[in-house]
């Protein structure tokens, strides 16, 4: 029984193994660059305003990759860009609370020929 057990288990680490994490937490974002690279302990950090309807979305992107860094220093704000990744969720504690960020972690970026300005709100 208990070998069956230990099987059972390998097999599912194994299953585990095989998904692709990427697939189902895969986000494309075109928009625009709404801010100067932050650099904090190697990592490189934007916000991207996305135009919705009626409004605009801002998202944070972090760059944790080095083959992406000359591209993501060079990008100027207002730029359009096309970008690939995962959202993140970032905890720390300060005191007696705990605190937490979402953020699109970068997978691939490409810089887009600009488009007319949206002339929609930010939120």
């Amino acid at each position: 029984m208990r070998a069956k057990k230990k099987e059972l288990q390998l097999e599912r680490k194994a299953q585990r193994k095989k998904q692709d994490p990427i697939a189902k937490n895969h986000v494309e974002v075109v928009g625009l660059v709404a801010s100067a690279t932050l650099s904090r302990d190697g990592i490189l950090s934007r916000r991207v305003e996305v135009p919705i309807p009626g409004a605009r979305e801002s998202l944070d992107v972090e760059c944790e990759k080095g083959e992406f860094s000359p591209l993501f220093r060079s990008l100027k704000v207002g730029q359009w860009i096309c970008l690939q990744g995962a959202v993140r969720k970032r905890f720390w504690r300060t005191g007696a609370n705990i605190s937490s960020r979402s953020y699109i972690q970068l997978h691939s970026l490409k810089s887009i020929s600009n488009r007319p300005p949206s002339t929609s709100k930010t939120r």
